[in-house]
């Protein structure tokens, strides 16, 4: 029972040491106290600019099935081998060829757990600058039953000095709309602390490009259309914002 009564002495008097301290005093001395607590207010800079992508990163995908996974694996082999060798004729680089992820998987019988067949599946990552890599690539994927379309990413050669760039701009936007309430609002603002800025960017969309199989998305044409119009990379939209947080002290 004392060890009981000791406790909760204990727990009383703590909760009094980590309460909120009381505020007491005349209303006048209220309001002098409030004043005297530092204020402050956060502006967002921001900026944005759109660039047309310099390069994009074709994704396929190159299936091939076999009795034995030797034989699934020799075949796929054979066939990257061909397209590589297809795609440097058209002028591309060795460097712009580059393996993706590798899937093997066995297909048993319904009847029984032996294995039926082996089906491979290597990426391939293709990337290309201008409008006759792309379309190779196309032309190659419509003549290639294995060889399926998967996704295109676009990217920016100067990236990282646009971003830059963005960050620059908008400090200078958060430094303006500063000034402005200044002025306007007849106060004075120190800067107190800022926050890191971040840069995004959205994926452009290409025009149409004739692929076969309906090509899983925009880039496929009608089977009525005679030819492909001509491939254009499209804007690249780069968003930066910046936070700075300013204490504020009227005049």
């Amino acid at each position: 029972m004392k060890h009981l009564t000791l406790i909760a002495l204990t727990l009383m008097f703590n909760s009094d040491l980590f309460a909120e301290p009381e505020l007491t005093g005349t209303p006048g001395e209220l309001t002098g106290y409030l004043q005297d607590i530092p204020q402050t207010v956060r502006i967002t800079g921001k900026a944005e600019k759109k660039i047309p992508a310099d390069r994009a990163i074709i994704h396929l995908n190159v299936t091939t099935e076999g009795r034995s996974l030797a034989e699934a694996l020799s075949e796929n082999r054979t066939l990257r081998a061909e397209i590589t060798k297809n795609l440097l004729s058209t002028g591309l680089s060795t460097n712009h060829i580059r393996a993706a992820q590798f899937s093997s998987t066995p297909e048993s019988g319904f009847f029984s757990d032996k294995v039926r067949k082996y089906t491979v599946k290597n990426g391939m990552k293709i990337t290309v600058t201008n409008e006759d890599e792309f379309r190779s690539v196309a032309e190659l994927i419509d003549a290639k039953e294995k060889v399926s379309y998967q996704k295109t990413e676009f990217e920016l050669s100067t990236k990282k000095e646009t971003e830059r760039q963005l960050l620059a701009e908008a400090c200078r936007d958060a430094v303006a709309k500063k000034a402005l309430y200044e002025t306007e609002l007849l106060v004075t603002l120190t800067p107190v602390r800022f926050y890191d800025g971040t840069v995004a960017n959205t994926q452009p969309r290409t025009q149409s490009l004739r692929m076969k199989k309906d090509a899983y998305s925009s880039f496929s044409l009608s089977e009525s259309d005679s030819y492909s119009p001509p491939v254009q990379f499209d804007e690249m939209k780069f968003h930066a914002t910046l936070a700075i947080d300013y204490r504020l002290q009227t005049n």
